[in-house]
């Protein structure tokens, strides 16, 4: 479904709350604006919210300091937005008009957003991989017997695996025990795996991953 069909213009992601709390900001000089955003964003990202000098902001706002980072906090969200929507000009214009954002800080917005778009992009993959079960490590041994009673019976080895996963930052372990058709014809499939990753295709897949 087009995302424009949704209704971005109409801010459906953005909820209400975010958009009272950017009003504070309408009150800073529209000079100082560029600097303070810049500052903000690049602490958030780096995962260290911070507002240098906010004691000075809130007293040239004339807002507490809880005021000024709930603003600055909704600021961010905006831009978490654009970049998880990967927006274009035209959904940013029609987003941004609908913040009621001075219009004077439209450019630097723009421009800020497009110096830190990737950082962000990079901050959700990693936000979403913490939250997601994934691969950590794995162990493994093969089991053989050497001797037993019934001469008639086959020896097979067996391979037990111990596979690693992990969510947030919490490992769970998952045993499996099979036998040797079982591996080899996994190891096919993984190669084959890679193989195709090799291909135009699936090398536009992972450079675009890496976005």
């Amino acid at each position: 479904i087009n995302a424009e069909y949704m209704g971005i213009q109409k801010m459906a992601y953005l909820p209400i709350s975010v958009q009272q709390k950017l009003q504070l900001l309408n009150n800073i000089i529209p000079e100082e604006f560029p600097q303070i955003c810049e500052d903000v964003l690049t602490s958030w990202v780096n995962n260290k919210f911070h507002v240098r000098n906010i004691d000075l902001l809130a007293e040239k706002l004339k807002a507490t300091k809880q005021d000024i980072l709930d603003s600055l906090d909704s600021l961010c969200s905006l831009f978490f937005m654009f970049a998880k929507l990967n927006v274009r000009e035209k959904q940013f214009n029609d987003i941004f008009d609908e913040t009621k954002l001075n219009p004077e800080f439209k450019e630097g917005i723009a421009k800020q957003y497009q110096n830190i778009k990737f950082d962000i992009m990079k901050k959700i993959r990693n936000e979403e991989e913490d939250s997601e079960l994934h691969y950590k490590e794995l162990h493994w041994r093969v089991d053989v017997e050497i001797a037993m009673k019934a001469k008639s019976s086959t020896v097979t080895p067996k391979f037990l695996l111990d596979l690693i996963l992990e969510k947030d930052k919490k490992p769970t372990s998952i045993v499996i025990e099979s036998n040797y058709g079982n591996m080899k014809k996994l190891k096919e499939e993984l190669q084959a795996a890679v193989s195709a990753g090799n291909l135009s295709y699936g090398r536009k897949i992972k450079k675009y991953a890496k976005q």
